[in-house]
């Protein structure tokens, strides 16, 4: 976000309608990243390695972007729709009973920050929000 900001300052461009969206949603993508890294309880290797692997990813990603511009909208809308998918199967196994687990979990400070969640919210309840998130991108 703040360094996608400078650097278009930096150029003089301002900033459209188009890329505020896409630094929101970019925003929207890190912070779901750190509650799922903060749900796992990840320690700072684990987390550096994570960093680590997206840096790697999104680099590669931009450079293919350049080569296979085509390939690459239809893989994020693939990525999109499976996320989507599987935040659908979460929540009926979630219904159904079958991870009882999580069903208990009460939303960390951060998600309940980020998705605007009142105190006593559930994880069930963020990964609703998640989900929806993701419908709208």
């Amino acid at each position: 976000g703040a360094p996608a900001k400078a650097l278009l300052a930096a150029e003089g461009r301002p900033i459209d309608r188009l890329t505020q969206s896409l630094l929101i949603e970019a925003g929207n993508k890190q912070a779901r990243l750190q509650i799922l890294m903060e749900m796992h309880s990840m320690g700072l290797v684990g987390q550096s390695l994570v960093r680590a692997a997206q840096c790697v990813l999104a680099k590669g990603f931009l450079m293919a972007r350049f080569i296979t511009p085509r390939f690459c909208r239809w893989f994020g809308n693939y990525v999109d729709e499976e996320q989507v998918q599987a935040y659908s199967l979460l929540l009926e196994d979630m219904d159904a009973g079958h991870l009882p687990r999580l069903s208990n979990v009460p939303a960390s400070v951060l998600a309940r920050k980020h998705y605007d969640l009142p105190d006593g919210a559930s994880l069930r309840e963020v990964f609703l929000r998640m989900k929806a998130e993701d419908m709208l991108s």
